[in-house]
């Protein structure tokens, strides 16, 4: 059986959200940067040497403050899953999971980080249920391509 990750010449989205994922972290990490120097005095006011208390020393309005400590958190939720979403994609091409079908769940996943993304950082309590189904369908996503992975390995020799 040929495995796709060994197949010259293509690129599966699988892999490719394995990166967005990731930069959808680095974008939060970002943005909480340029919250912070703006109204603090520029980059030179910035705390680089203690990043996740920089706002807490910058003199800035509670409603800032607030959106800083949520893109905190959407960022470290975002980087605490990716290792679920790189084993998940791993086990499932070793195990013989369609390719096209796992760029489609990676396609979904993605799009469904997006949305969590926002309405995590949007603070709004009325879309707290929405994140959590992102956040839930995303979550047994991974886990079914564990469960896949485990029932229909076939090893070779």
């Amino acid at each position: 059986r040929n495995c796709p990750i060994a197949t010259p010449g293509t690129m599966h989205f699988s892999f490719l959200s394995i990166i967005i994922c990731y930069f959808m972290g680095f974008m939060c990490v970002l943005t909480r940067i340029l919250l912070t120097i703006g109204p603090a005095g520029g980059l030179s006011s910035y705390d680089f040497a203690n990043p996740r208390t920089a706002a807490d020393k910058a003199k800035l309005d509670p409603a800032r403050k607030a959106l800083i400590g949520r893109l905190n958190g959407a960022q470290s939720n975002t980087w605490e899953t990716i290792p679920l979403l790189v084993g998940g994609v791993i086990v499932a091409h070793m195990s013989g999971y369609p390719a096209a079908d796992l760029d489609f769940l990676c396609q979904i996943y993605t799009a469904l980080r997006v949305v969590f993304l926002v309405t995590y950082v949007s603070g709004n309590t009325a879309l707290s249920f929405i994140r959590t189904i992102c956040f839930g369908v995303n979550f047994w996503m991974m886990l079914y391509l564990f469960f896949y992975a485990a029932t229909n390995y076939k090893a070779t020799a």
